[in-house]
């Protein structure tokens, strides 16, 4: 177990409610950061992977009205799920500069989750020099910009799916 690092998200949910995020067929994904979610989901989390800690926790999208979490409470339970030695390092994905900073005021955060490509390097103007004023390690996702920067699509490329309503897919 300690040859590996287990990182997983949360705040997005299907069994219980909250601020409507995504419908996947006929299911519907729910934006929810409340403290009860969280423990929920971390505890199904060590179930279904067999283990006794997550070594990074990371809030998958800050919440959002009508269900809307604040900050505090969702730090809150997070450090307390740290000191019960269940989750090692907390991060959030998708976040912007005030969110971090409210995180920080409420206690530790070790990791942003951002996206980041040659394409889209908005990041490098706040969110960059905040984390690394902080010590908040960066990692970003979409670094190939779902693929059009490997070279393999042409031209006559027809977006779907997630790609559809990207900015560098249209014609």
């Amino acid at each position: 177990r300690e040859q590996v690092v287990v990182e997983t998200k949360c705040g997005i949910v299907w069994e219980r409610k909250g601020s409507l995020f995504n419908k996947v067929g006929d299911r519907q994904l729910y934006k929810n950061l409340s403290p009860e979610s969280i423990r929920e989901e971390v505890a199904a989390s060590l179930q279904r992977l067999g283990i006794d800690y997550i070594d990074i926790y990371m809030t998958h999208w800050q919440s959002v009205p009508p269900f809307f979490t604040p900050i505090a409470e969702t730090v809150a339970v997070l450090n307390e799920l740290k000191s019960e030695g269940k989750i090692r390092a907390i991060g959030a994905a998708n976040v912007d500069a005030d969110h971090i900073r409210e995180y920080l005021q409420y206690g530790e955060l070790d990791i942003i989750q951002a996206k980041y490509s040659i394409l889209d390097r908005a990041m490098e103007n706040e969110l960059l020099p905040l984390c690394r004023d902080n010590g908040i390690v960066v990692q970003v996702y979409s670094p190939l910009e779902q693929g059009l920067l490997t070279g393999t699509i042409t031209r006559d490329y027809v977006p779907g799916g997630a790609r559809a309503n990207k900015v560098w897919f249209q014609r």
